[in-house]
């Protein structure tokens, strides 16, 4: 008898850990090339990004502390740790977009010389980068970007590729990142929309 594969559910990132409790729906992340279920994301509502949102304040004053040289210094040494797990961050990259793993590859390294180089985008305290695109090096040039000028974020990435997101969120915890700095959260449509409306929050779209 053959096995069906297990399909697993991925966590969020909040305040420094994964967190991984159910969702009031799922939705299948899936290969585009042949079509098979790699995981599933919960769908989260209003509370759940509420605590994410708290989450990322509480992270603002550790993230200030540093001041701009120091937060350079810490995306400095997450390009470092990126670019040593490449490889991993290619395969995720590749089997949720459907890339070859060269290509994946170099989008990693475009990531990691991003974090090296980081240059500051006009965003202050709390923001959310909420966008579709499955491109991890755009969406994470805005990361960046912010990250470098002193906000703390909420990560809503696209359904259908989050896993090099959440990655990079879980790698900024073993380079040492504060907690609450990064945040990963999968928005129901009702949840994101709510988001949008929110004052006081920053929508980097």
């Amino acid at each position: 008898m053959r096995r069906v594969k297990e399909v697993y559910a991925i966590p969020m990132w909040l305040n420094g850990r994964a967190y991984l409790k159910p969702g009031q729906n799922y939705r299948d992340v899936c290969d585009p090339v042949t079509g098979e279920i790699l995981r599933k994301i919960p769908l989260f509502g209003a509370e759940d990004v509420d605590e994410a949102l708290r989450s990322a304040g509480g992270g603002l004053p550790a993230w200030d502390a540093l001041g701009e040289s120091g937060r350079k210094c810490m995306l400095s040494s997450l390009g470092g740790a990126l670019h040593d797990m490449r490889a991993h961050f290619s395969r995720l990259i590749a089997e949720e977009t459907g890339k070859h793993e060269e290509s994946a590859s170099c989008d990693v390294l475009t990531v990691v010389s991003c974090l090296r180089e980081s240059q500051m985008d006009a965003v202050a305290g709390v923001a959310v980068v909420s966008t579709r695109s499955r491109e991890f090096q755009e969406v994470a040039a805005q990361v960046v970007a912010a990250l470098a000028a002193g906000a703390t974020l909420v990560i809503c990435p696209s359904p259908e590729s989050p896993s090099a997101l959440l990655a990079l969120a879980e790698l900024s915890g073993r380079c040492g990142f504060p907690a609450g700095v990064i945040n990963v959260i999968y928005p129901s449509d009702e949840a994101l929309a709510r988001l949008h409306g929110m004052p006081g929050i920053t929508v980097l779209t």
